[in-house]
């Protein structure tokens, strides 16, 4: 496990125990009116049935949000396409017990169990525009169940994390992976508009793009808010990377790191979250603000950009009760923020914009 993992992060374990998780789930997630939160934005709640449609996690791409579905019925869909303009949630074509869903354009790539060898992994593009139509890829075998959490999507290739520092390259008109990269201890694929950067405990390196090759380091002492299967404790906006973790003082601190300029910037910051100092539930940009997910609250906690330190204030998440070692997380993607909240119910869906 990277550093920083705790249970809330666990849930991305196994997708075997994903899917045992959903037996345990006894209601229905309650439907809730969209709630007005502070001057500028808004939280508006996805309908979503536990019971029917599983136990759900977001996957905003840049363009279209999807959310995966673990749900232990055979003819189930799996992969659920969320209509922005009405935030209903559509089932796609997609059954079967999966891995990770990443959003590509106009399409999305699915890592699924390989039922036929043990902890064997599968790889599909998926084409939306004709039907849902898959074209299997060929997995090297040293990929492996729980593979892949560090994938992303950058210029039009999927790069996939495997075991065995590895990260393969697949195009969508081709089987076979077009490259490999060996690259020990990648804890993060951050795709900015500068390159492709490969986040480890050390520094950040580009792997792809304008910036190839590059390198910068980052403070020393900076433990990122990570864990072993996400992106999660990462933000992109450009050029621009921000990190959320804990300074050589354990102490909440951002990072700003200006991939142009190769420069780096630490803010020690107030975070009142958990107890046990847990930073792990997620990091957006929103316009010149910088929000964090903050699970002991069911909150998200808004910094300025320019100079974070003390909160500008909180975004509270609508619902009722609070689940003990509630899972939380916030994610960006098509213009807005997506919100995953664990209440005593279940997982409650949300997206919070910025708006009049």
């Amino acid at each position: 496990a990277a550093r920083g993992a705790t249970s809330p992060a666990r849930r991305r374990n196994l997708l075997v125990t994903r899917a045992a998780a959903l037996v345990a789930v006894v209601a229905a997630a309650a439907l809730l009116v969209a709630s007005p939160v502070e001057s500028k934005t808004r939280v508006s709640q996805i309908p979503w049935d536990l019971h029917s449609q599983g136990l759900p996690y977001l996957v905003p791409g840049d363009h279209d949000v999807w959310i995966e579905a673990i749900n232990p019925k055979p003819d189930a869909a799996t992969v659920w396409r969320v209509d922005l303009p009405r935030l209903a949630a559509k089932p796609s074509g997609v059954k079967g017990l999966m891995g990770d869903v990443f959003p590509d354009q106009g399409a999305f790539w699915l890592s699924t169990i390989d039922r036929k060898a043990p902890y064997g992994l599968r790889l599909f593009w998926v084409d939306v525009s004709n039907g849902y139509r898959m074209s299997e890829k060929t997995v090297p075998s040293g990929c492996r169940v729980g593979d892949g959490g560090h994938s992303v999507v950058y210029a039009s290739r999927l790069w996939f994390t495997c075991s065995g520092a590895s990260i393969y390259v697949y195009s969508h008109a081709e089987r076979l992976p077009t490259e490999r990269l060996h690259l020990a201890g990648v804890e993060a694929l951050l795709p900015a508009s500068t390159g492709l950067w490969a986040a480890t405990k050390q520094s950040l390196r580009a792997v792809a793009g304008d910036s190839k090759a590059a390198v910068i380091s980052l403070p020393r002492g900076f433990v990122v808010a990570g864990d072993y299967a996400s992106n999660v404790g990462w933000a992109l906006a450009g050029g621009t990377i921000w990190a959320v973790g804990h300074d050589a003082t354990n102490k909440a601190a951002l990072v700003r790191l200006d991939t142009r300029a190769r420069s780096v910037a630490v803010f020690p910051i107030v975070a009142p979250v958990r107890s046990d100092g847990y930073l792990g539930g997620g990091i957006v940009v929103a316009g010149d603000e910088i929000w964090l997910g903050d699970s002991a609250h069911v909150r998200l906690i808004r910094y300025s950009a320019n100079k974070p330190g003390a909160p500008l204030g909180y975004i509270p998440i609508p619902g009722s009760g609070h689940a003990n070692d509630a899972y939380f997380r916030v994610q960006a993607g098509a213009g807005a923020a997506w919100v995953e909240a664990q209440r005593p119910d279940g997982i409650e869906l949300f997206r919070v914009t910025i708006g009049p």
